[in-house]
């Protein structure tokens, strides 16, 4: 075999593990938090722009004055001229952010149509990634479906995220995962467990947590609107749908209640407008219920799972 046969291949298989590895919530989560960083830049550069030229129009205002001296008009007039530099400067970073953002958004529909996908092809899709339903220092042999096959998936640091390994495959039905071996094996069906220490079985996914649409047919029976809960916060916030604000807390083990903040939400709802799916909010991941505060009529709140 030649060099460049072999080259090919290794690059090949690099690819091939790449795939297997392929996460499309994550990779949802990771092009979210993306955005979140272009849209702040965008509105800091926006902002930095508009009083730049708040203050050219005071030079300019004061330059009119009939009894500034020469030199004072020169000067204002040469200060004016170094913030219109900073000025294009600003503009020019700008039509980058907006680009990188059209990009993002493009990167973010294509990645949603591979999670819608990959929750059909999973059945209950990310609705249910809780430890409720797991039993621990509990194992089970055999029955490994094809993919990851007898290896398993490496890497995996929790049984939650094993968990939700199992979801984006149609042969699993179970799982079972080694905490001391960072492993987590895909089974075609659950079969009697017995005890072994430091080992977690579970199911595809915790029948008891469900999302609100399929709790109630819509948020309503399970969320409270214009209602926020004040603190408890235990991962940094991000901004995201009011449906996959209830997603994502379900992946997130310290996570028990959130909080979704929209102005723009709020502003269509006052005026009678549809609200689409779509709207994006801040979304605040909660170790506890805590305090709830209404009205805040920009805010929803809810659990974990709508039972």
């Amino acid at each position: 075999m030649t060099i460049g046969a072999i080259l090919c291949l290794l690059v090949a298989i690099a690819v091939l593990a790449t795939l297997s590895s392929y996460d499309p919530v994550r990779a949802m989560e990771r092009i979210e938090d993306q955005e979140v960083q272009v849209d702040s830049k965008i509105a800091a550069d926006t902002t930095a722009q508009s009083k730049i030229e708040a203050v050219q129009e005071q030079l300019k205002q004061m330059r009119e004055d009939p009894s500034l001296t020469p030199s004072a008009r020169r000067s204002m007039k040469k200060e004016s001229k170094a913030l219109t530099v900073d000025k294009n400067k600003i503009a020019r970073e700008l039509t980058k952010l907006r680009a990188q953002r059209k990009r993002t958004q493009k990167k973010l529909t294509k990645v949603v149509k591979q999670v819608k996908k990959a929750k059909v092809r999973g059945g209950s899709g990310y609705a249910c990634v809780t430890g409720q339903c797991y039993q621990t220092d509990r194992y089970f042999g055999g029955a490994d479906c094809p993919n990851p096959g007898k290896a398993g998936w490496r890497n995996i640091r929790s049984a939650v995220e094993c968990q939700r390994k199992c979801q984006t495959s149609k042969c699993c039905k179970a799982f079972v995962f080694k905490a001391q071996m960072k492993t987590c094996w895909a089974k075609r069906a659950a079969q009697t467990a017995t005890q072994r220490r430091g080992w977690v079985t579970g199911p595809k996914c915790c029948s008891a947590c469900k999302l609100a649409a399929e709790a109630t047919g819509g948020p309503a029976g399970c969320f409270l609107n214009a209602t926020i809960i004040r603190g408890g916060d235990c991962k940094p916030r991000v901004q995201t749908t009011l449906a996959n604000c209830q997603q994502r807390c379900q992946s997130i083990e310290c996570c028990e209640w959130f909080s979704w903040d929209s102005p723009r939400a709020a502003a269509m709802a006052a005026s009678g407008a549809f609200i689409p799916p779509t709207t994006r909010g801040m979304c605040a991941f909660k170790a506890m219920a805590g305090q709830k505060q209404p009205p805040m009529m920009s805010s929803t709140s809810g659990p974990k799972c709508c039972k």
